[in-house]
């Protein structure tokens, strides 16, 4: 089986680079269409399951791929809180562009200090990863070589998918709307790759 990660579509934060965190920000119209247009991307594949944070953006996101692509009532979507974006409370609604380079460090996930009122980075990990663990402990053995489980997350799920599971690089891997194929079976996970141009 095959995972189809991708990030919600564009809110008026990311248009204004502004923290979001966990703050619930809707889709704006240009991120409404990128999801229109990531659905045409998607027709080819075999989706028999969607995952996606109950955070509105990416609820949003998969709503309109639902839809859009046609799919019934026996392709489930389900809402699971562990895809949701890691909490940075203390940041949330600030511009990124007046943050110092210690506090990107710190919202990009590679300081690990301690903050008062955000999620810690280990703990966010876990869930993350524990997300994965289930689909590949229950999916991943019951479902054929064709079919996909489309994920709908956030920037910061993607990051600790590719640095801490695939072991990749994490730059230029989160624009919104890019989809990332990921082969899973019981050894593991590998990145197939990663392809649309994330602007839709």
């Amino acid at each position: 089986m095959k995972i189809l990660l991708t990030r919600h579509g564009q809110t008026e934060y990311n248009a204004l680079g502004l923290v979001q965190g966990q703050k619930n920000v809707p889709l704006n119209e240009t991120g409404r269409e990128q999801a229109r247009n990531l659905a045409d991307q998607l027709n080819p594949y075999h989706i028999v399951k969607i995952f996606a944070s109950p955070l509105a953006r990416a609820k949003q996101t998969a709503d309109i791929i639902h839809e859009t692509l046609g799919l019934d009532e026996k392709i489930p979507l389900i809402v699971d809180p562990a895809l949701m974006e890691r909490d940075f409370k203390p940041f949330e609604g600030k511009a990124l562009k007046e943050l110092s380079g210690s506090e990107i460090a710190f919202l990009r996930q590679i300081d690990e200090t301690a903050m008062p009122g955000v999620e810690p980075l280990p703990s966010f990990k876990r869930r993350v990863l524990d997300f994965f663990e289930r689909i590949q402990a229950n999916e991943a053995l019951s479902l054929e070589e064709e079919d996909c489980l489309l994920v709908v997350t956030h920037a910061g799920v993607l990051r600790v998918v590719f640095s801490s599971i695939l072991n990749m690089p994490v730059k230029n891997r989160s624009r919104n709307c890019l989809i990332h194929e990921i082969s899973v079976n019981k050894y593991g996970f590998k990145l197939v790759e990663s392809k649309g141009d994330g602007s839709c």
